[in-house]
């Protein structure tokens, strides 16, 4: 009998056994009702899970002594199904317990880098201009990582300083509008255009013929749709 009981032990668990003597009060028999309660141990710190229905048998003393032991092998298999039901719960939401928390961890450190970017756009903000930053963002290639520690860097008087020079390249003037698109609601696209359309305004004719181009290019609009052009009178 002690062999089928160790199969309803799981490890660190134990076996209850409760025997109380209760007679048939009609019949006068002397009856024993034996209860087998599994216990199947602390699975985690926080939880206790057991088994909601023990083995529970009510006969004559002689009767146990032949059918518990097959009592007992017809519930070992509903018992070890239940704790690998219960164990495999735990595991699951241990497991999830662990991911929640580490989602945390890394919502922490994403609203601290954000916070931290925001701070850092105050800072640059309140900046003066750098001649430096200007003449890098403005001479130096966009590959090149000087150009981009130069655009990091660089305060917001700055980015505008070097986005409206005459000498710098469409490329690097793109990234710098990039940048300063950053410190406000507007798009890179708005403020290039922005930066395009006063440009345009402020130069020469055969200057202004260029950025004109790529003002065109940029907003998919001509100029006379922009207003920076008189629109051409209707031959009809």
């Amino acid at each position: 009998m002690f062999k089928e009981l160790s199969e309803l032990i799981p490890e660190g668990g134990m076996v209850r056994m409760v025997i109380t003597k209760k007679n048939n009060t009609e019949t006068k028999e002397e009856l024993l009702s034996v209860a087998l309660v599994p216990d199947f141990g602390k699975t985690d710190v926080s939880a206790t899970p057991k088994p909601l229905i023990p083995l529970c048998v009510t006969r004559p003393a002689s009767e146990i002594d032949e059918k518990l032991l097959e009592d007992i092998l017809s519930f070992t298999p509903a018992a070890t199904e239940l704790y690998s039901t219960v164990d495999a719960a735990v595991t699951s939401a241990q497991a999830r317990k662990a991911e929640m928390k580490q989602r945390g961890k890394k919502g922490v450190k994403k609203v601290t880098e954000v916070q931290d970017t925001k701070n850092k756009l105050k800072e640059r903000k309140k900046g003066e201009e750098n001649a430096d930053d200007i003449s890098s963002m403005v001479t130096i290639p966009s590959t090149d990582s000087n150009f981009t520690s130069a655009l990091n860097r660089a305060s917001f008087a700055s980015l505008n300083k070097a986005a409206r020079s005459n000498e710098i390249s469409k490329s690097n003037r793109s990234k710098v509008a990039n940048e300063i698109s950053k410190f406000s609601d507007k798009t890179a696209k708005e403020v290039l255009t922005e930066v395009l359309t006063e440009m345009f305004k402020t130069t020469t004719n055969g200057t202004a013929k260029g950025f004109g181009k790529e003002l065109e290019k940029i907003s998919g609009k001509s100029l006379a749709d922009l207003g920076l052009a008189p629109k051409q009178a209707s031959l009809v």
